[in-house]
């Protein structure tokens, strides 16, 4: 095959070009993600160092603890657990409920048994999403978590928010997402816990 000058600096330049391209997709993926996950990993670290000396709440009768800093205050009445923050000049208030499923039914099926308006058990009753749909990040330890969507007028679902259900299938947990201390909320469910009774 005969190559002319003009043709030969065509294919340098088509070689300089490849190159180019397979390295940046070598340092991206090599590099770059691996400090990005470095980084993740860094600022969870963080998070646990921050939160070593926080007080930590157990209930024995629901099978789970958590983790809260000085200055909160956690209180029982019955199945929900309130969190209370006055550290900021003003009272947040974040509630959990809990609930036995002796049973032991899925999530979905102790929704729509539970929250059902008209006492039957539907699939289309309660709008079941997952956790993350609206952005919230909702990670428990072991745990699932779905959201009850908003309800249309053709649903009978009688109930809206995030509820977990524990690895052994034995408590559910709804709670709703906070707006007014986010991070607070976000802190507190980064260290709740499912433990076995």
């Amino acid at each position: 095959m005969h190559y002319s000058k003009d043709n030969i600096w065509k294919w340098v330049l088509l070689y300089v070009v490849i190159g180019a391209v397979a390295y940046g997709l070598v340092y991206y993926f090599f590099f770059y993600k691996k400090s990005e996950y470095n980084y993740n990993t860094q600022q969870y670290q963080n998070n646990s160092v921050e939160t070593a000396d926080w007080e930590i709440y157990r209930n024995s009768e629901y099978g789970f603890g958590f983790s809260y800093p000085a200055g909160v205050s956690v209180q029982e009445r019955g199945n929900v657990i309130s969190v209370n923050d006055n550290r900021q000049g003003f009272n947040f208030e974040w509630d959990m409920k809990f609930y036995k499923n002796e049973d032991k039914k899925s999530l979905e099926s102790w929704i729509n048994a539970q929250f059902n308006s008209f006492g039957q058990q539907s699939d289309k009753d309660c709008k079941i999403v997952p956790s993350d749909k609206y952005g919230s990040k909702v990670n428990i330890q072991d745990a699932f978590t779905v959201l009850i969507d908003a309800p249309s007028f053709e649903a009978s679902c009688s109930r809206v928010g995030y509820y977990t259900i524990s690895p052994d299938n034995l408590t559910v947990m709804e709670f709703n997402a906070v707006q007014a201390s986010p991070e607070l909320y976000q802190d507190i469910l980064s260290t709740f816990k499912f433990t076995p009774k």
